[in-house]
């Protein structure tokens, strides 16, 4: 999946935000976009078909 680069900095930003007053599921988030970002393309494409975690509620 392709995502516009300021789109995914801002969601950063969001998630820096909230991670910093404690939200823990924002700091999860933010830590899996870094290794996204920082991993091979292989494995950029493996992510893309993980499933979610059975646990990870996004309270949305």
């Amino acid at each position: 999946m392709n995502l516009p680069t300021t789109l995914i900095n801002e969601l950063k930003l969001y998630l820096k935000q909230r991670a910093s007053n404690g939200d823990l599921e924002a700091q999860t988030l933010l830590e899996q976009i870094e290794l996204v970002a920082t991993s091979s393309p292989e494995i950029r494409q493996q992510s893309m078909f993980a499933e979610p975690s059975a646990e990870l509620e996004l309270g949305c």
